[in-house]
């Protein structure tokens, strides 16, 4: 039981209607699209770039502007982001997702929705909710005001422009 498949990158997924884009403008259902996604049990929220869905059925897709070159795996901290779609969708809709879309610019994963992802989601969840009430940084970066300034990190867990 594979949970990461590899394959050509394509956005459009044969069969299943655009219903959620991150921003209004960019089509979907404009009753939902732009909104915060959220679920209160693990205090999480967050916009999937894009929710495809057919019947009840629905497909997360996130798009990464970078290129892979010859991994075969995607990024972790792209995966655990992707993860948290799975809940955040789950919360939102009551639908729980089967699979997921990772997109880089020169591959595609099909991420499945399997347990020893969503466990060890919210064992870096949970590591990380312990550094920050510990008051220690898990952010490595260097201070760059032309990245930093529109970071959704920035007034909340990252301090790099504060100091």
């Amino acid at each position: 039981m594979k949970t990461i498949k590899q394959k050509r990158p394509k956005l459009q997924i044969r069969g299943y209607k655009l219903i959620y884009t991150d921003t209004k403008a960019g089509g979907g259902d404009m009753e939902i699209s732009g909104r915060l996604l959220r679920c209160p049990k693990y205090e999480l929220s967050g916009k999937p770039d894009f929710i495809f869905a057919r019947r009840k059925r629905f497909i997360p897709v996130e798009l990464k502007s970078g290129k892979l070159g010859e991994a075969t795996e995607p990024r972790r901290n792209d995966l655990m982001q992707l993860i948290c779609y799975f809940f955040l969708i789950q919360s939102e809709f009551g639908i729980k997702v089967r699979k997921a879309h990772l997109l880089y610019g020169d591959t595609m994963f099909v991420i499945k929705n399997y347990r020893n992802l969503r466990n060890e989601f919210l064992t870096v969840l949970a590591e990380m909710r312990e550094m920050l009430e510990a008051g220690e940084s898990f952010i490595n970066v260097e201070k760059e005001y032309t990245k930093c300034r529109y970071c959704v990190c920035r007034e909340t867990v990252c301090g790099v422009l504060d100091s």
